[in-house]
């Protein structure tokens, strides 16, 4: 009997035994890797972002109850940053940062903190300054204790489907950008690498896939679960390659944008072409 239904299940299925086992095996090393950033140091349930608006803006490194990036365990104020038209720059209080990449401890210094570098405050915490694509500045900081990357677990998903699984072909777009909105307001541009054609229960589908390097796609998607069950603001895939030139869309492997975690983060919203007219009820849910 069970022969039965393996030989039915692959009889209706558009991947041949040896590709089923390919896809398993995808999805199970995507799953792997989810858990992986989840759980780990630069989590976004360790993550905290605290902006620079306003000439005269400062961020207070430190332990005070009111600091803007609270250090536990640390001297009230360890540091305090602030913004100019020449950059960021640190003004150390006390001692105890150093360059991450150098272990070097952090000296006060006339050099701006440039965007990018490092630093770190005992073995829990690494900070660093950027400006978000509309101009604000920020700090932004990892807490490799915070509380809720301790207690969690992992992402709850559907069971999983094998007729949420298909090969797509990719037609390409040349050299055309796409701008998807961001939930915080701004657009994030990519290039689009084209669009994937597949097909779920005989309905045929597509969805615009944009080109994020590295020979990699990211296709953020909406389905008529957003709202009720899964994410509102829709959710991503990062399709895998298959053989003879085609791709493998499954959605059994489609995540959580970041800011379900945390709302510090801005996540790009799926265009109107990547809204299915279909309930997929596969992949990540709403935690």
């Amino acid at each position: 009997m069970v022969t039965l239904l393996v030989a039915a299940a692959l009889a209706q299925s558009p991947f041949t035994a040896a590709e089923l086992a390919k896809v398993h095996d995808a999805r199970a090393k995507a799953r792997r890797e989810q858990l992986a950033e989840l759980r780990g140091p630069r989590s976004p349930l360790a993550y905290h972002r605290e902006h620079l608006e306003g000439t005269d803006a400062v961020v207070v490194l430190g332990s005070a109850p009111d600091a803007g990036v609270r250090l536990e365990g640390a001297p009230v104020k360890v540091a305090e940053v602030r913004h100019s038209a020449a950059g960021f720059f640190l003004e150390p209080l006390e001692g105890g940062l150093f360059d991450v990449k150098t272990r070097a401890p952090v000296e006060a210094s006339s050099q701006p903190w440039a965007e990018g570098r490092e630093l770190g405050f005992g073995t829990r915490y690494v900070m660093s300054v950027r400006t978000r694509s509309d101009g604000v500045p920020y700090v932004e900081s990892y807490d490799a204790a915070a509380p809720e990357l301790v207690a969690y677990k992992g992402p709850p998903y559907y069971l999983d489907d094998d007729a949420f699984a298909a090969p797509a072909t990719l037609d390409k777009r040349g050299d055309k950008k796409g701008s998807m909105q961001r939930s915080h307001g701004g657009t994030l541009v990519l290039p689009e690498a084209g669009v994937l054609a597949f097909s779920l229960g005989g309905r045929a589908l597509s969805l615009v896939a944009y080109d994020e390097g590295g020979g990699e796609l990211f296709v953020p998607f909406a389905d008529s679960t957003n709202g009720k069950g899964t994410y509102g603001g829709g959710r991503y895939l990062t399709p895998t390659k298959l053989d003879g030139g085609r791709w493998l869309v499954d959605f059994n492997t489609a995540w959580n944008p970041l800011c379900v975690y945390n709302a510090d983060y801005s996540c790009a919203l799926p265009p109107r072409e990547n809204r299915l007219p279909v309930a997929v009820e596969a992949g990540e849910r709403m935690p």
